[in-house]
């Protein structure tokens, strides 16, 4: 990341990343798409061991770093290649994602940026995988393929229209990186909607 990059500039980045490797995962067949969510687990642990590594002793940064090991225990446990690991292991991760968030606001403004970019991504694929293991069974085998399908025609649209955003500058940046990052929640919330259906 270049340390000059506008707010605007940088969440385009973001955005385009992430639009691109949920293109990837989506793409990918059971095994590669766990091995695509162990590297994403992996990338993320480390980042926390930095984070845990430069921690000041005492007070509320105590309980921040019981959190950051909790979770980076979650992420240590085995790979998820089954439906059975992968149940087992997404809500305990999801869970100590959520408790962990709660003391980014304490971290500087990019280690923030990249610590809650990497757990969007992780919990993004792990929503990929799941389609890939079958996990919702309210959703057909047809369906599954479809709307694996059509994310990734979406997702490859929003990609398209970030690089040709990308060069922007100004007022059309910051708007184009408004729009883009609704696409993205969009797509985000639509995957994650397969699971949590009433």
């Amino acid at each position: 990341m270049n340390p000059h990059e506008s707010p605007a500039t940088r969440l385009i980045h973001s955005l385009n990343r992430r639009i691109d490797e949920l293109i990837v995962q989506l793409s990918l067949g059971k095994a590669e798409a766990a091995d695509q969510v162990e590297a994403t687990k992996q990338s993320l642990s480390e980042k926390l061991d930095n984070v845990r590594a430069a921690l000041t002793p005492g007070g509320s940064s105590d309980a921040f770093a019981a959190k950051l090991d909790h979770l980076r225990v979650q992420l240590a446990l085995g790979k998820m290649e089954s439906r059975d690991a992968y149940e087992a292991q997404r809500e305990k991760i999801h869970q100590a994602l959520e408790e962990t968030r709660s003391g980014f606001h304490h971290l500087e403004d990019r280690v923030r940026e990249d610590l809650e970019d990497l757990a969007a991504t992780l919990e993004l694929k792990l929503n990929a995988l799941a389609l890939d293991l079958g996990i919702a069974a309210i959703i057909a085998e047809d369906e599954l393929k479809t709307k694996k399908e059509e994310f990734v025609a979406r997702a490859s649209r929003l990609a398209g229209k970030l690089k040709s955003s990308a060069s922007a500058v100004g007022h059309e940046a910051e708007t184009a990186a408004r729009e883009a990052r609704l696409a993205y929640e969009d797509i985000r919330d639509n995957l994650q909607g397969l699971f949590h259906r009433d």
